[in-house]
């Protein structure tokens, strides 16, 4: 499963809002957002480490 796939899951699973994931991430846009979860803009190690710091759900990498 690609990293955007398993953010998602988590976000949902989790109940956390689109917003509130734009500032874990820190992207400005739910269309950024959205680019993420469909795997065209990678992210960043630190966005990965700040998912994994405010979900304390370890991501498959």
């Amino acid at each position: 499963m690609k990293i955007g796939a398993q953010i998602e899951q988590i976000r949902i699973s989790e109940n956390i809002p689109i917003f509130i994931m734009c500032n874990i991430l820190s992207i400005e846009t739910e269309l950024e957002y959205h680019q993420i979860i469909i795997g065209r803009k990678p992210l960043t190690t630190y966005q990965k480490i700040m998912f994994v710091v405010n979900t304390c759900r370890a991501l498959d990498i």
